[in-house]
């Protein structure tokens, strides 16, 4: 396989990773606690990280104030909602859901920094909203349910993620950047852990059967920790559309795996919400919008982290 080939692969394999995480998160949800899961997760992910930070070598110093802000919102904040989320919503709903990440940058962008938004947002936007009603049956928002709530506030805070990051991933490289992030994310759980430990809602229980520890390591290692990386290595000569439409494959994933592996079924009107979400991710990205930007300008990928990007990145 060529260098291009290996890059594409990458790009694949890292879409898989974080639009499978939201299934497999939901799969071990049966055995762990939420905070308890999430902990776990960043931990493993930390480790890869920060090992293959050290391994590569330690660059100048960051700057860590705006690094533990990013940390907050995501993996911290965001992760953390979309996990609870997965306890009261289906996996499908979740990797649907998550998919509406690209919109709410927008929208934000253009209410906070003022950027235009043309005729392709705003019809993406539109397919994005009728889809999530959709998704519900048309009952209208009213209809959501709190899990469904949690996981839109945690795409939300990704989505403020993204906006945040623009100006400091132009001075900082995207491994330090992200090693710093996930450890800012661990510090944020780890007391609310220890207080759901302590109160007793949760517990660390070392009967849980081995499967489930591994796929909880697999989410922190895979899903999250080895998707940026391997996000980060394709990018250096991937063109920015190519992969902006590869990583339109993340929801994909994710309702693919939450039927295949969790037997989740959908109904007719939420087949038709998720091709509208699907469709107004579609819409989104355009190569002209990214061609002039080097690897590090470009915005990060639609991932959810669940199905971001529990985000992404």
């Amino acid at each position: 396989m060529n260098g291009r080939g290996k890059q594409f692969t990458a790009l694949v394999v890292a879409s898989f990773g974080w639009g499978s995480a939201g299934t497999f998160t939901k799969y071990a949800l049966d055995s762990w606690g939420p905070m308890t899961l999430i902990a776990v997760e960043l931990i493993a992910a930390n480790i890869v990280l920060w090992l293959v930070l050290l391994i590569r070598g330690y660059g100048r110093r960051p700057p860590l104030a705006r690094l533990i802000v990013l940390g907050a919102l995501e993996p911290g904040i965001s992760y953390a909602l979309i996990t609870i989320g997965l306890t009261r919503t289906s996996a499908a709903n979740t990797a649907v859901l998550t998919g509406t990440e690209t919109c709410m940058v927008v929208l934000l962008a253009a209410v906070f920094l003022k950027e235009r938004i043309g005729p392709r947002a705003l019809a993406g936007t539109a397919l994005a909203v009728a889809g999530v009603i959709s998704l519900h049956g048309f009952h209208g928002i009213a209809e959501i349910n709190l899990g469904d709530l949690l996981v839109l506030a945690g795409t939300l805070s990704a989505a403020v993620h993204v906006l945040v990051t623009r100006d400091l991933a132009r001075d900082l490289d995207t491994v330090t950047m992200t090693a710093h992030q996930f450890l800012a994310g661990l510090l944020l759980i780890l007391p609310f852990s220890a207080y759901r430990w302590s109160t007793g809602e949760e517990t660390i229980d070392f009967s849980i059967p081995w499967h489930s520890w591994v796929v909880a390591v697999l989410i922190g290692v895979c899903g999250y920790g080895g998707s940026f990386l391997l996000y980060n290595y394709a990018l250096a000569s991937v063109p920015a559309g190519l992969s902006a439409i590869i990583t339109n494959l993340i929801p994909v994933f994710g309702l693919c795996t939450a039927v295949l592996v969790l037997s989740e079924t959908l109904a007719l009107h939420a087949i038709l919400g998720a091709v509208l979400v699907l469709a107004s991710i579609a819409i989104f990205p355009r190569e002209d919008d990214f061609a002039t930007a080097s690897p590090v300008d470009r915005p990060p990928p639609n991932r959810a982290k669940h199905g971001e990007g529990h985000g992404r990145r």
